[in-house]
């Protein structure tokens, strides 16, 4: 089927799909132009900066220029996004045109709805949900999602991965519900199995 876009690996035949509605990434461009542009403007400017003020205006730049350059080459195209897959063994995220891809329960170490942005001045609610992930779950992916992980965690603060539920076509409340109770799931049968191994070796 034209523009269908599968997830990776197997699903369950259980599986919870959220999916994206057809959009351009047209916003992303915008405003990954006007902090490339602001970034820009800081580090021509005559203010006084330190070393680390200056360094993490250079990563910004780094970071928004990455964004717009991968959102531009979609500009135009309505590609469709294959949206969030929930199952028995975990997410599939294709909610972004850098998808993450599978990330297993045993992976996931928290997930929480993102309040506010993470930038200064700015403190508006986000549809966004964010999950923390383990160094197993880095260490099986690409350099690139390894990349912008660490961006997210260590320069910006923000959660190793996020969810924009804003794409999706159910609410941010109910996305969670799934994702809360698939973790929670996985959780007590994991309890459940660890007591059946350890009554067994009683026998």
């Amino acid at each position: 089927m034209k523009d269908e876009v599968l997830p990776e690996g197997p699903l369950e035949e259980d599986a919870v799909h959220f999916q994206s509605e057809r959009r351009t990434p047209l916003r992303a461009v915008a405003i990954g132009s006007v902090f490339v542009l602001v970034s820009l403007w800081l580090l021509l400017s005559d203010g006084l900066f330190g070393l680390f003020q200056q360094t993490v205006i250079v990563l910004a730049l780094v970071f928004f220029g990455f964004v717009t350059v991968t959102h531009l080459s979609h500009l135009g195209k309505g590609k469709a996004l294959g949206g969030l897959f929930v199952d028995g063994d975990g997410i599939v995220d294709r909610t972004t045109y850098s998808p993450i891809g599978r990330v297993y329960w045993h992976e996931i170490k928290a997930i929480y709805p993102v309040e506010k942005t993470f930038f200064p001045g700015f403190s508006t609610d986000l549809p966004v949900i964010g999950l923390d992930v383990t160094d197993s779950f880095l260490q099986r992916k690409p350099a690139k999602i390894r990349r912008n992980v660490w961006w997210t965690r260590h320069v910006f603060r923000a959660p190793d991965i996020q969810i924009p539920s804003k794409t999706l076509t159910a609410s941010r409340e109910e996305i969670l519900r799934a994702l809360e109770g698939g973790l929670r799931q996985y959780e007590l049968r994991s309890i459940w199995e660890a007591k059946q191994l350890e009554s067994g070796k009683e026998r």
